[in-house]
């Protein structure tokens, strides 16, 4: 086979770039959205030891528009890289099994393949954070976030939202179970939204060890998680001009006999995600036991 002199030089120059890009992460934050992922993203991306993908969400795995061009192409997002220790991106919807998109706008379900599945085939050493909120308060604040947002389809009468969009089914059982079948269970860490709001300094240590950085590094946790790229020029955008549009929106509650009803349905749920830890999550019993009361 003879190639010409341009069909050389530009094999060199992408050999010469390939050798040139930064590895491949070894650390990703998968989930749950609304459980604080940006903030986690942002916290230890102060780490000196830790370098933290720009924009946050990279949609490589869940993307089949972006994973059909190959870990070439991933790698390439991470220019900055300076040899630090750990290196990482977070996607929370990497989280939900079988969930894809064809590009950007076109969502299917896969009966074969899913985010973690091929996580777990490209990334086999990568250890995997995860973070958990009640799903019924999850599920309130991602309508509050869609609300503002003012999202087609998004019904502002939030109890006919949940029956709509299937409240009850928010839990994380088949997920957790599809992650755990895929991912030895020592390259996973779960922390809890609503325990870390309350000592982040505590789970900032418990993350670190995890990572195998130092966890004596002192994280600013007061700083604020600023957005970025369109989503940040979005919000920007959006500010003056829908606060008052949809205030009542965004803080709709949802009726009490529906709340105790998705509570009820999510009982086995989080009694899996407590089993799964070892301990009682006080603070999502605390949330339960609103329901009825």
């Amino acid at each position: 086979m003879r190639f010409s002199w341009s069909a050389l030089i530009s094999l060199h120059a992408a050999l010469k770039a390939g050798r040139n890009l930064p590895p491949l992460p070894n650390f990703l934050i998968l989930g749950a959205s609304r459980a604080g992922t940006s903030t986690l993203h942002s916290w230890l991306g102060q780490h000196p030891d830790v370098f933290m993908s720009t924009p946050k969400e990279l949609w490589h795995f869940n993307r089949d528009d972006r994973y059909s061009r190959g870990l070439h192409h991933y790698r390439a997002k991470f220019a900055g890289w300076q040899g630090e220790q750990v290196l990482g991106e977070c996607t929370p919807i990497y989280l939900y099994r079988n969930l894809l998109y064809r590009d950007r706008r076109h969502l299917y379900w896969s009966s074969d393949d899913g985010p973690v599945r091929r996580i777990a085939r490209d990334l086999p050493q990568a250890k995997l954070l995860v973070s958990l909120r009640h799903p019924l308060d999850r599920f309130v604040s991602q309508h509050r976030k869609n609300s503002l947002r003012g999202k087609a389809g998004v019904d502002p009468d939030l109890d006919s939202y949940a029956r709509r969009s299937g409240a009850s089914g928010m839990g994380y059982t088949a997920d957790i179970e599809n992650l755990l079948g895929l991912v030895a269970r020592e390259r996973l860490h779960f922390v809890v939204f609503e325990e870390w709001t309350q000592a982040p300094e505590v789970m900032l240590r418990d993350v670190c060890r995890f990572l195998g950085v130092s966890p004596d590094f002192r994280f600013d946790v007061g700083s604020k998680v600023v957005r970025t790229g369109a989503e940040g020029m979005f919000l920007s955008r959006l500010v003056s001009r829908l606060q008052g549009q949809y205030r009542n929106d965004t803080d709709a509650q949802l009726s009490r006999g529906l709340r105790d009803q998705i509570c009820e349905d999510l009982a086995n749920d989080i009694a899996f995600v407590e089993k799964l830890l070892g301990r009682p999550i006080d603070s999502w019993r605390a949330i339960s036991g609103h329901c009825g009361s």
